[in-house]
């Protein structure tokens, strides 16, 4: 991704850039996938995590899609919010929506560069921010998957033992990973999880602290959603469950609901093809292939 003011970000964490939003803080930014394709993705990490992670690099790599992600303020290399500023999903989505729109003007008169549209992925605490990027900037946003995700009124109540430690026994399960698909490799996929969770506590708890604060603030209006939605959950996830997804459901006019037989955090990783098939149905260059895998 081209955009103004980038600039190569040092090698202590994962993300490559720094940009400067509109509202002037400096912001860590990975770019991922094909870098010529036109199709752009933004994913959306969990409390607590950085930007960076790909649940599935070779799927990613081949699907023909450009993959985005920001670390949020106090994560990563990010600014943190400044003291008198009150954090919220809303106050995010709109610098970011600011910062892509001029980004892709940038690129648009000096290579010819025009997502368009764009596909939003919001994957546990994370479809707080991807929900209130689509909810408020609906001509921006045609479709939006949410991963595993807490309904936004239990995240709120919830918020101060929302999942964002390694004891968190759904993380990581690496022998389901590797008994329900034969390709996982699953060292690499904890060891790039185990990196995103380093890269998220680099300014110790200011990343965390933010996000709940964000969880206490006025939530998005759903209903102005116009992307069209997948809703992703585990039938055995006690965190995001399949009423969650209900909830979501009946906030966002276009959804539809898939319920996985298993969840957890690592349930993204799992139904990544079904996702990539969601938020870019023209420009996988696999088989596409319905439901869960």
């Amino acid at each position: 991704m081209s955009g103004t003011g980038t600039t190569p970000r040092p090698s202590t964490d994962v993300a490559g850039l720094h940009v400067r939003f509109p509202d002037g803080r400096i912001v860590g930014l990975t770019a991922i996938g094909d870098p010529a394709a036109k199709r752009l993705v933004m994913l959306c990490h969990p409390t607590a995590g950085a930007s960076g992670f790909d649940p599935d690099p070779v799927l990613t790599s081949t699907w023909g899609l450009h993959l985005v992600s920001f670390d949020r303020p106090g994560y990563g290399a990010s600014d943190p919010y400044p003291t008198e500023t009150e954090p919220s999903a809303n106050r995010w989505a709109d610098a970011a929506a600011t910062y892509l729109d001029q980004a892709e003007s940038s690129a648009s008169s000096t290579a010819s560069t025009d997502f368009g549209s764009i596909g939003v992925v919001g994957w546990r605490e994370g479809g707080l921010f991807a929900a209130a990027l689509a909810a408020r900037h609906p001509e921006f946003v045609d479709r939006l998957a949410l991963i595993g995700c807490p309904a936004l009124p239990a995240l709120a109540e919830t918020g101060a033992r929302a999942r964002t430690r390694k004891a968190d026994a759904n993380w990581f399960d690496p022998q389901r990973l590797t008994s329900t698909s034969s390709r996982w490799d699953a060292t690499s996929y904890e060891r790039r999880i185990e990196r995103m969770m380093a890269d998220a506590q680099l300014q110790g708890t200011a990343g965390v602290d933010a996000d709940l604060q964000c969880f206490r603030a006025e939530p998005p209006s759903l209903s102005t959603t116009a992307a069209e939605t997948l809703v992703l959950v585990g039938r055995q996830d006690t965190y995001a469950t399949p009423r969650d997804a209900r909830w979501f459901a009946d906030e966002i006019p276009n959804s539809r609901i898939v319920v996985a037989e298993h969840g957890g955090r690592d349930l993204i990783a799992d139904a990544w093809e079904s996702v990539l098939e969601h938020v870019a149905p023209e420009h996988g260059q696999l088989g596409t292939q319905e439901g869960d895998r």
